[in-house]
C-alpha cells in the first residue's frame, strides 16, 4: 500500500511531536516536504523556521528500543530550480 503525506506542521526540532501518519511495516510512503526556508512544491511560504522537517511518522507496532530500516525508493526535486546562501552562519532571525 503507498500512503501519501502532505504536512500540515513541519518542525525545526527532533523530539515529541504529535505524528502527521500512521504507517505499518512494509507500507510506501511518499513524503513531501519543504525546502530550508519553508517553501512547499507549490511555490508557497508554509513555515517559517530553518530546515524544516516532515514528520514525525508514527510506525505502528514499533516499541521504544526497536532498530527500524527505512528504504528509499527515490529523492525528487520538487521543483526545476534551487538556491544557495554563501554564509558560514546565521545570526538570528
Amino acid at each position: 500500500m503507498n500512503k501519501e503525506l502532505q504536512p500540515i506542521r513541519y518542525y525545526g526540532t527532533i523530539g515529541w511531536h504529535e505524528p502527521q501518519a500512521v504507517v505499518k511495516s512494509g507500507e510506501t510512503i511518499t513524503v513531501h516536504t519543504v525546502d530550508a526556508d519553508g517553501w512547499d512544491r507549490f511555490g508557497e511560504r508554509v513555515d517559517s523556521s530553518g530546515n524544516p522537517m516532515s514528520g514525525p511518522l508514527y510506525v505502528e507496532g514499533a516499541e521504544p528500543g526497536d532498530m527500524l530500516e527505512v528504504c528509499w525508493e527515490s529523492i525528487v526535486p520538487s521543483r526545476d530550480w534551487g538556491w544557495s546562501v554563501n554564509m558560514c552562519a546565521r545570526h538570528g532571525r
